[in-house]
């Protein structure tokens, strides 16, 4: 089943096929058995596709756990929340057993403190997996885990009917970009250099593909004095490595959520505060990336050209609309509005950086050394007409 305990319908109604939590009965071969409970609490969806109302996950956690424990032998929660938070709700629940999270797209085993539930993640898009095994001693009601990352790559044998599935859907997201005029295979670009759009890599970081954008949302803002934007709106958590083919699915794969650009006006103290918000959040969505020329100095303070960050300046920032509208009430206003959004302004870039490679003959395509001269053309003589 779908289950979520604070998650619900606009009007605070359950959403259809999805249940509060769930109890379910597991026997072994000796006919001995154990009540297994779950609940789910989920972080507040910034985007959602559709309305829908929240209870806080504290208030839901508290319900399902005074109502599940007394009926089960082993409780797991399934969340998504930063780990700060998991850590958390196993400190103020110690009923819970077992947290399976999510949110931090990396692989994780987080124990908060004796008798407090273990925390599992994987690493997201399903690169990997935790694989835990559960033994439950029914005479003493002890319980013992034990896990493994299984890393899932190309060497990772598909399941024949989940691979089927995963096509079936596959096919008609193609078939919905086709119909809006996108070749999701069309290949955008070639890139010479490896184009890291990983999670763990620019929630904690600069790469060559975050470069790229930075550099193309400063080429596109006017007069920027740096750009920035959240690490969250990279979506793709891949690699195109060097040589390989940047389609238009990949574009579209990047920013699922596309915003346009703009130049903002920020405060030097609102600037100030976003850039140490954006370094505290690494490891998260909320991590910003900078241009290069954003850096700081030995006692933390920012610096834009080595120059420091005025507290009473009004500074030029290029970046998107979806920050733009975060910062708002920092006194952050909008100067112009582009006509670049992120995916054109990713194709742009692409097409821009890495030109296509000009097709040359075979006989242009090697230089050939004087005697391979002398040789080609005693060779065409030879075989020429005679008349």
């Amino acid at each position: 089943p779908m289950i979520s305990s604070n998650v619900f319908a606009a009007d605070k109604a359950p959403l259809p096929g999805v249940q509060a939590n769930d109890i379910f009965t597991v026997t072994n071969g000796a006919g001995k058995s154990v009540r297994v409970g779950v609940f789910g609490i989920t972080e507040p969806i910034p985007r959602s596709a559709v309305p829908l109302s929240y209870v806080s996950h504290i208030a839901a956690a508290e319900e399902q756990v005074a109502l599940l424990a007394p009926q089960v032998d082993m409780l797991i929660a399934l969340t998504h929340f930063g780990v700060d938070i998991d850590q958390d709700t196993a400190r103020r629940f110690p009923d819970i057993d077992l947290i399976l999270g999510g949110d931090d797209h990396e692989h994780m085993k987080v124990e908060p403190g004796p008798d407090l539930a273990t925390i599992f993640k994987a690493d997201s898009n399903a690169r990997s997996v935790q694989v835990i095994d559960l033994y439950y001693n029914t005479a003493s009601g002890e319980l013992r885990i034990e896990d493994r990352l299984q890393p899932i790559t190309d060497a990772t044998a598909d399941d024949p009917a989940t691979q089927a599935e995963v096509a079936h859907w596959a096919e008609i997201a193609y078939e919905g970009f086709r119909a809006q005029g996108i070749e999701p295979t069309e290949v955008v670009a070639v890139p010479t250099v490896d184009l890291d759009g990983f999670a763990n890599s620019i929630r904690n970081g600069p790469t060559e593909f975050t470069r790229l954008m930075l550099n193309g949302i400063n080429a596109t803002a006017t007069d920027p004095e740096l750009s920035l934007m959240f690490s969250a709106l990279i979506r793709m958590d891949d690699v195109i490595p060097a040589g390989g083919e940047f389609t238009m699915y990949d574009v579209i794969r990047t920013f699922p959520n596309n915003f346009d650009i703009v130049s903002v006006d920020v405060p030097g103290a609102a600037l100030n505060g976003i850039l140490s918000f954006g370094a505290q959040s690494a490891g998260s969505g909320q991590f910003i990336l900078t241009t290069d020329n954003v850096t700081q100095d030995a006692a933390g303070a920012w610096l834009i050209e080595g120059q420091p960050v005025e507290n009473t300046r009004i500074y030029r920032v290029g970046t998107t609309a979806e920050a733009a509208a975060g910062f708002a009430n920092f006194g952050v206003t909008i100067a112009q509005t582009h006509e670049l959004d992120l995916q054109q302004l990713l194709i742009q870039q692409l097409q821009t950086t890495f030109p296509p490679i000009e097709a040359t003959s075979p006989e242009a395509a090697k230089e050939l050394t004087p005697w391979e001269q002398f040789v080609e053309e005693f060779y065409r003589w030879l075989v020429s007409d005679p008349e």
